[in-house]
């Protein structure tokens, strides 16, 4: 006999971040601590079901899963998403290396950043490059505590050469080099950072004697020559600020002197502003005596012309704000020609010199949709595309401003604001759909021009979003009750609908967590239009999203894992991501019969593509 008994909870709704993909939601804007739900009591037999009530049937409203699987990732060698840092061999010749977890990718490109090829590995995070030709290189990277890597074959191959707390690197030659590093010291100070130079290409270091503070925590370094060059350094980081000092060598690093500083408040120097406070040491790079530039992350671009003793703001004109503010790496050709790398693993190249052109990755979604008729991109400017493939996408319709989520039903598209919703069935003329004012809309899906259904918050406190629902074209609205806190919904008919829901575990007082609330995560079906749910317990420790193609089969996919039923829900097979994918985050996804799928990560790129489910996947062709 099937087992059923009736779980009550709460009506607090927990707060649930905002999502602007169509059956989808962000798997990390809700962390949650998950927590087994009690077995069920006695036997119990219902012949009528009261309205609202969830049945938990403990027979099969469990996830039943048949079977778990790894999916494997192919033909990504050529894809570079995590871009931890880059080195501009040339204008041409790009170095860079991906972080994939306990390791590092290094890819190169030979055409500007435009295509990309994986060469090697190196243990750990490589967090810099410094390159002194197109062969001879070296890297620093956190494995072993720090490590420092070298290659004199552009990168095929590695060597780790010493370990240590390199904090920045500068090599003239492929064997003369200089560091700041940490050295261990007796007193509680713990560590204090020096100047180091090696004579053996990084084998062995000695401490040379410098003006260097010892409280430096960022450094950078440049030689316009085998004899002069500067060193960028930072300590005493504050909110916004770092106190800077410039400091200078003409003789091949055997004397450096302070040429220029930030003002300290303690002691202002003769020289007090030719370095913004502002910003914390990035980039610092010399094309010739006088001329110099240097990346402040937080700030933007400085320029000098007399050898780095004062420096002005440099306006990149053209490049997007968010872009200049995000520099994790640059190169300078010449006096307004650069190329640079992006903490969004993007590269951009000056066309003129008030003009910027990105060279990778080819685009950027800010969203997928799929419908009947195929797949829908979402750009971050707005284009509405039909998607051919990745390379060829079809212009629809300019979404209105400031759609994020776009939504196609059988005859036409839905736009969703965060506040707003926008439908057209001729891709040109987009008409509002009307709704309460003050909704903060989350999530939601139009299977017509009339009947829609959407999770929003309703004008209340934070965590008290619900399901609305309308049946003519938003003229009335209605709130369906459920006893779990509503987060993302798939109506399949007007009648049958999938949801992912969470419900309260635990009142705690750290009101930093989820509105005071520890939530776990569940699914469930409703066929008769809300009044009475199924609930599917998986107690996921943080919602994902969901695309049903029918009231039988379906997907669901949470923190790295798809879930895919064929029979409601009656049984499941469990395809864990591969980790290159998991570990960016999973956007949106969205599925056709035949297990035809598309996956976008948070990056925005690429767009990838299944045929067998989710077991395998693949850049979109």
């Amino acid at each position: 006999m099937i087992r059923i008994c009736l779980v009550h909870y709460s009506n607090k709704n927990v707060q649930a971040r905002r999502v602007w993909m169509r059956k989808s939601v962000i798997a990390t804007g809700l962390a949650a601590l998950a927590v087994l739900l009690g077995a069920c009591g006695a036997n119990t037999d219902t012949s009528q079901v009261e309205s609202s009530t969830i049945l938990v049937t403990k027979f099969n409203g469990q996830l039943n899963l048949t079977s778990t699987r790894q999916a494997s990732l192919v033909d990504s060698l050529g894809i570079l998403q995590h871009m931890g840092s880059a080195d501009f061999l040339s204008k041409t010749e790009v170095i860079a290396a991906q972080d994939e977890g306990s390791e590092s990718g290094i890819f190169k490109s030979y055409d500007e950043g435009k295509s990309w090829n994986q060469q090697s590995d190196v243990p750990g995070l490589v967090s810099s490059f410094d390159f002194v030709g197109s062969q001879a290189g070296f890297a620093l990277s956190n494995a072993n505590g720090g490590s420092l890597f070298a290659t004199l074959n552009g990168g095929q191959t590695w060597v780790e050469m010493d370990r240590g707390q390199f904090e920045a690197i500068g090599f003239v030659t492929a064997q003369i080099g200089f560091a700041v590093m940490k050295s261990p010291q007796s007193s509680q100070s713990g560590a204090a950072t020096g100047l180091y130079k090696s004579d053996n290409g990084g084998k062995t270091w000695a401490v040379i004697k410098s003006p260097l503070i010892p409280s430096a925590v960022s450094a950078s370094f440049s030689f316009a020559s085998p004899t002069q060059g500067w060193l960028l350094a930072g300590s005493r980081a504050q909110a916004g600020t770092e106190t800077k000092y410039l400091y200078q060598t003409v003789d091949s690093g055997s004397s450096w002197s302070v040429i220029a500083q930030s003002a300290t408040e303690s002691n202002p120097p003769p020289t007090s502003g030719s370095i913004p406070s502002a910003g914390f040491v990035g980039q610092l790079q010399f094309i010739s005596s006088s001329v110099g530039f240097m990346n402040l992350l937080q700030l933007g671009f400085l320029e000098s012309g007399n050898g780095g003793k004062t420096w002005t703001q440099l306006p990149l004109a053209g490049l997007p704000v968010q872009t200049a503010h995000g520099i994790v790496q640059f190169s300078a050709w010449g006096a307004a020609s650069f190329s640079i790398a992006t903490d969004h693993s993007s590269l951009w190249l000056t066309t003129s010199a008030d003009k910027w052109s990105r060279i990778y990755p080819p685009y950027r979604e800010a969203g997928l949709s799929g419908g009947l008729n195929g797949l829908y991109s979402l750009s971050q400017s707005g284009q509405l595309s039909s998607v051919q493939t990745s390379a060829s996408q079809l212009p629809i319709s300019t979404a209105p401003y400031g759609a994020i989520e776009i939504d196609p039903f059988a005859n036409g598209f839905a736009a969703y604001t965060p506040s707003k919703i926008y439908m057209t069935v001729d891709g040109k003329h987009w008409d509002e759909v009307p709704v309460p004012s003050g909704w903060s809309i989350m999530q939601g899906h139009f299977i017509s021009t009339n009947f829609g259904i959407v999770v929003a918050n309703d004008k209340g406190p934070p965590g008290s979003a619900v399901i609305e629902l309308t049946k003519n074209s938003g003229s009335n609205w209605e709130t369906v009750s459920t006893k779990f806190r509503p987060y993302a919904i798939d109506p399949v008919t007007v009648s049958s609908w999938w949801a992912i829901g969470g419900t309260d575990l635990t009142v705690t007082s750290n009101t930093a967590k989820l509105g005071s609330r520890q939530m776990t995560w569940n699914l469930y079906f409703t066929s008769d239009g809300g009044k009475s749910w199924d609930e599917f317990i998986a107690n996921w420790h943080a919602p994902g999203g969901l695309d049903f193609l029918s009231v039988s089969e379906g997907y669901v996919w949470v923190s790295g894992s798809l879930y895919h039923t064929m029979d409601r829900g009656s049984s499941f097979t469990r395809i864990l991501l591969p980790s290159q994918i998991a570990m960016e985050g999973i956007s949106t996804m969205a599925f056709q019969s035949g297990g035809v799928g598309w996956a976008l990560g948070n990056s925005g790129y690429p767009i990838y593509h299944t045929i067998d489910g989710g077991v395998y996947w693949g850049p979109n062709p």
